[in-house]
């Protein structure tokens, strides 16, 4: 299901830097109201920890673009949600194509020594000459 909004596809993606879950600390399934909690905790732990103004600034606008896209909106959610899961599945691919990748070069180090070792002729003990 993806938009074809331009503001609200520019919003997903904007929201794809971070995942919104993992900053709450809740479960991808989480209800409206588990998600407003943590959003109310996260608020009050940015505003008690020390920190540069324009870093507080920026959680802050992370908190409310979560409300947003997670609570007030159920479309930019599931569209959110169905990103993070096309993201997953991409860096799972990479993930199995770099093992794949390592397994060629492993083989193709081994097929090398192989025949490397076949193709050095091995010496061949020398015959003494008989002596009289």
């Amino acid at each position: 299901m993806t938009t074809t909004d331009p503001k609200r596809a520019a919003l997903v993606n904007a929201l794809m830097e971070r995942d919104l879950y993992e900053m709450l600390d809740v479960p991808r399934d989480a209800g409206d109201q588990e998600i407003l909690a943590a959003i109310a905790r996260r608020t009050e732990w940015v505003e008690e920890t020390p920190m540069k103004h324009r870093d507080r600034e920026a959680e802050m606008h992370w908190l409310a673009w979560a409300e947003r896209a997670l609570v007030n909106d159920p479309e930019i959610r599931a569209e959110y949600d169905a990103a993070l899961d096309r993201k997953a599945a991409a860096e799972a691919r990479a993930v199995e194509s770099r093992q794949r990748v390592r397994k060629l070069r492993v083989a193709r180090d081994q097929l090398a020594r192989r025949e490397a070792r076949r193709a050095v002729p091995v010496e061949q003990p020398k015959k003494k000459a008989a002596t009289r």
